[in-house]
């Protein structure tokens, strides 16, 4: 093998393509790497697939290549964190995770994370993790697929924010979603996830769904004891409930079926991405 190849990612070129100019960025080809994706989550639902995808490749080409790099080089190369942190510091740390965002002038235009490359990689202010009796699901419904040009004008249509919204939005995170989790709270959870969805950045985010997006997130809300919310630009819901409330699990399976859509259990990750090394007989 003389040059550099991804493999995986089935008919999504668009991916192969920037994640191998990610990798030959770093490698040069010197040594050429086989980076082979044996699974991936959907794209352009709020999953961060994207983000996930580049960080990894670039972590084990940076690796094989013995040129280990910092979160904050592996973001510059992959031309991530530079609206939020939480894609890259996700990968980097896991759980769940507060950052401080970037300090910008007045003038700037706000980007998502794909239109610029970070300056620095927003810290984190703070990191928990879930009560392990918490369980994650996942719903996935007909919505809009926001990404690319569309979510480029959606950031020039809807930004800045009025500061009162953003600091509302802050205020029920920092004080509402995170001593929520801290306290293992379900209720409190869900009140703050309700709130945070009413104001600012991520209203905006919900209104470009359709009714049967909203519609299904409302339902979820209506019980106390489902934390439920969109994530990023959607249409991806999140249902975050008590493992053993019978109760709240049957409300959030009995709303996707209403909705005509799947529900998925997922594993939170408490911790970041992992570099294992494999004998030429494991693999």
């Amino acid at each position: 093998m003389s040059h550099s190849e991804v493999v995986g990612l089935g008919g999504d070129e668009e991916l192969a393509l920037a994640v191998l100019a990610t990798v030959r960025a770093v490698t040069r080809d010197d040594p050429p790497v086989r980076i082979v994706f044996e699974e991936l989550p959907e794209r352009h639902l709020g999953l961060g697939t994207g983000t996930a995808a580049r960080m990894a490749a670039i972590a084990g080409a940076a690796h094989i290549a013995g040129q280990p790099l910092s979160v904050a080089e592996m973001a510059r190369h992959c031309s991530r964190g530079g609206t939020s942190g939480i894609g890259v510091n996700a990968f980097a740390v896991g759980g769940v995770i507060f950052d401080g965002g970037h300090t910008v002038e007045s003038e700037e235009p706000f980007f998502p994370s794909r239109y610029q490359t970070p300056k620095r990689v927003p810290p984190i202010i703070t990191r928990l993790l879930l009560p392990p009796e918490w369980q994650v699901l996942l719903l996935y419904p007909k919505g809009e697929e926001i990404a690319g040009q569309g979510e480029l004008e959606f950031f020039q249509r809807e930004l800045p924010v009025p500061s009162q919204e953003s600091l509302l939005a802050l205020g029920y995170a920092y004080h509402g979603i995170a001593p929520a989790v801290q306290e293992r709270d379900i209720r409190a959870l869900g009140y703050a996830l309700r709130q945070i969805h009413s104001v600012g950045f991520k209203r905006r985010e919900l209104a470009q769904q359709p009714d049967d997006v909203r519609n299904l997130l409302s339902q979820l809300q209506a019980k106390k004891t489902v934390a439920a919310g969109m994530s990023s630009l959607g249409p991806l819901i999140f249902a975050i409930t008590q493992k053993h409330d019978q109760a709240s699990n049957d409300h959030v399976y009995a709303s996707a079926v209403s909705a005509g859509t799947k529900v998925q259990l997922a594993r939170p990750a408490d911790s970041g991405h992992l570099i294992e090394s494999l004998s030429d007989e494991e693999l």
